[in-house]
């Protein structure tokens, strides 16, 4: 006869096992999904990252800092390329100054990626392209 802490933890432990396997299942039909809005676009773009979920944590530690920075902002541009009514109102000229202001400790791919934000932006949004134009003519100034 098992102690009622052994069948709390075998039953933990079964539980565990089952959200992994649901886990993997559900990145196998995210896959399809994207590989399926590929296919009907007749198009190789990306419609989303079929890796696990990252669980954002806000944080002041410098190590952590630039990693998290460049994920938001790899979630920023995901979602930017989804031309929805609500995307626009989001844009703020704060946020385009952000992009613009480059840092000596800016990482080779957070560059690239403030650059191809600001493409998104520029070619997706007619307020985005206006504050961009502003802020580069605020810099040239």
């Amino acid at each position: 006869k098992k102690e009622p802490n052994a069948k709390v933890a075998d039953e933990a432990q079964k539980y565990f096992r089952q959200m992994k396997g649901i886990k993997r299942d559900c990145n196998e039909v995210r896959k399809r999904i994207i590989a399926w809005k590929r296919l009907n676009h007749d198009a190789l773009a990306d419609y989303g990252s079929v890796t696990d979920c990252i669980r954002y944590i806000p944080t002041t530690c410098s190590t952590c800092a630039s990693p998290v920075t460049l994920h938001l902002l790899e979630l920023v541009h995901s979602l930017l390329q989804f031309k929805t009514e609500g995307n626009e109102k989001l844009l703020h000229q704060e946020f385009i100054r952000y992009l613009f202001d480059g840092q000596v400790t800016d990482e080779v791919k957070m560059v690239e990626l403030k650059r191809a934000v600001l493409v998104t932006i520029a070619k997706s949004f007619n307020s985005g392209s206006h504050m961009i134009f502003s802020e580069l003519e605020t810099r040239l100034n």
